[in-house]
């Protein structure tokens, strides 16, 4: 090979220790371009196309040594291996392709779902992107990490927040079904002989003596315990914040907003 050829198989050294395999690749490449026959410089360019996790850029390199030298075993054992990681990558594309296209179809049933029930979904100001991705990006802000989804029996299941102001404490429902009421859980969560929560000394905080408020832009409004979450959203206009309807619990006979 010739002294120039040397000279950028040095180069290719240096970057490789510095980590700067695209560039090592350029300097494979020109070796290559004055020496075709130099079989060196392309066993470092498979190198740095492994390093950067090319395998089909390190399989056309493998060909390009075995036009020089097509009975080099570590070619042909580093080519089969090369087309064994290719075919891996390929399927775990094709998965990943996969589970794109289905969570987009999701967000799309989901999105569909929200707008035919006419509820409310704060948007984000300022954002770019289309409604649809600023509105996912809302119904997904929520930070205990869950999501409203749709169930199997097409029902939208909400992640929900009880807010107590006298105890300035809260509550998180994770699976809050849309045609289940905040009496049905509240029932559950504060039966008249179950044990009382820690912040509740005064035992103030039993089921039959709440009543639940929303606190919109038209103020305070006391609502209907039997009326299913659906409902609520919809007769109320109730705007979910960060992918969570928020509501307060109060004593009927203490209401600190009254």
């Amino acid at each position: 090979c010739s002294s120039t050829t040397v000279d950028l198989a040095k180069q290719w050294y240096q970057r490789r220790v510095r980590g700067n395999y695209r560039k090592a690749v350029g300097d494979c490449e020109q070796a290559t371009k004055l020496d075709p026959t130099y079989l060196k410089p392309i066993n470092r360019a498979i190198e740095c196309q492994e390093k950067l996790g090319k395998t089909s850029e390190k399989l056309k390199w493998i060909d390009r040594g075995l036009v020089i030298d097509p009975n080099n075993k570590e070619l042909l054992d580093g080519k089969e291996r090369a087309q064994t990681q290719l075919k891996i990558e390929q399927r775990d594309e094709r998965k990943r392709e996969a589970a794109r296209r289905k969570r987009q179809n999701e967000e799309r049933e989901l999105i569909e779902a929200i707008e035919m029930r006419d509820l409310q979904i704060y948007l984000p100001p300022n954002r770019e992107g289309s409604q649809e991705s600023r509105m996912m990006e809302s119904l997904s802000a929520c930070q205990q990490g869950c999501r409203v989804h749709k169930n199997e029996d097409g029902l939208l299941v909400w992640p929900v927040k009880l807010i107590y102001p006298a105890y300035q404490t809260s509550d998180f429902i994770e699976h809050f079904r849309e045609d289940s009421s905040i009496g049905d859980h509240l029932r559950v969560m504060f039966p008249p002989e179950g044990e009382r929560p820690p912040w509740d000394a005064d035992g103030q905080y039993v089921n039959g003596r709440l009543t639940a408020v929303y606190d919109g832009s038209e103020g305070h409004v006391e609502l209907d315990l039997k009326d299913s979450l659906l409902i609520l959203l919809k007769k109320h206009k109730v705007v979910i914040s960060g992918g969570t309807p928020t509501f307060e619990i109060h004593c009927k006979d203490k209401l600190s907003w009254s």
